[in-house]
């Protein structure tokens, strides 16, 4: 009996030993081995209980050192996950510190929602947060982390909204070149062969002088956001060009999103205080 329980124990130590490797390689890894382990704490130290008790009840008090040594490695497992807790708690109080230092926007309305959901196969495309249109959430809406525009609202229920990204398909934005007043329309793109999530800012002049770095910020118009907020910055295609000439007729270039889209838990929501004062 004592073998069997030592042998349940070494297991469970084992899994979460495994655990803890395979969830700290990358950032997907870790928010999802926060997510799992949290409530594996909790069955963890709830097992811990039933296997010392009965280890306690069937040795004999020769044993009570054995026994002592197995509480103490469960313990230490218990903590390596509460650790490897640290770095997502450390990085969600920076989100919520950006979402105070949000300088005061004259005639808009800042809500501040928490991400709830995300699809797990287009992970940067969109998101769903907390707040709905009993908060005063509207479709098209900016949403913001810090003061980098990420996407916009959708799609609303009463509680709950989605947020298509700036590098999702179902996003447009209507953009201009800093330090000039070209505009274009932005469209996110399938990420498909690219390493990293890109959008596309088209309809330009196609002899638009350019250069990688260059801000992509908002222009104010549709009456759905600020101007001059900033969404990304010009990078060039595979092939190292900045401004693609297509159909001899348009130039168009790629942005890549300022906010770090895979890691969003805290986003800010704006809307017009006088469209709200209407309804």
């Amino acid at each position: 009996m004592h073998n069997t329980a030592q042998r349940i124990a070494y297991g469970l130590a084992l899994i979460l030993v495994l655990t803890l490797l395979l969830f700290s390689t990358s950032s997907f890894g870790r928010r999802l081995g926060s997510a799992a382990t949290s409530p594996f704490v909790s069955l963890w130290q709830r097992t811990w209980m039933l296997v010392s008790s009965g280890v306690n009840w069937i040795l004999p008090q020769g044993s009570s050192r054995e026994s002592e040594w197995l509480r103490q490695e469960m313990r230490l497992r218990e903590l390596e996950v509460q650790l490897a807790e640290v770095p997502e708690i450390r990085r969600q109080n920076a989100e919520l510190r950006q979402l105070l230092s949000l300088a005061p926007l004259p005639g808009w309305r800042a809500l501040a929602a928490e991400v709830i959901a995300r699809d797990p196969v287009l992970w940067e495309h969109g998101f769903s947060i907390n707040k709905g249109l009993a908060d005063g959430v509207l479709p098209g809406a900016l949403v913001l982390s810090g003061s980098d525009v990420v996407g916009r609202v959708c799609e609303n229920n009463r509680h709950t909204s989605r947020v298509a990204t700036v590098v999702s398909p179902e996003c447009h934005l209507s953009l201009v070149l800093s330090g000039s007043d070209i505009t274009g329309i932005s469209r996110g793109l399938s990420r498909a062969g690219r390493q990293q999530a890109l959008f596309a800012l088209d309809y330009l002049p196609k002899d638009v002088p350019v250069h990688s770095g260059q801000q992509l910020l908002t222009t104010g118009l549709g009456g759905w956001g600020p101007a001059g907020l900033p969404v990304g910055e010009v990078v060039p295609n595979e092939q190292g060009v900045l401004l693609e000439v297509v159909e001899q007729s348009r130039g168009r270039l790629l942005g890549r999103p300022r906010a770090d889209l895979a890691v969003l838990r805290f986003v800010t929501v704006l809307s017009p205080v006088m469209l709200e004062a209407v309804q």
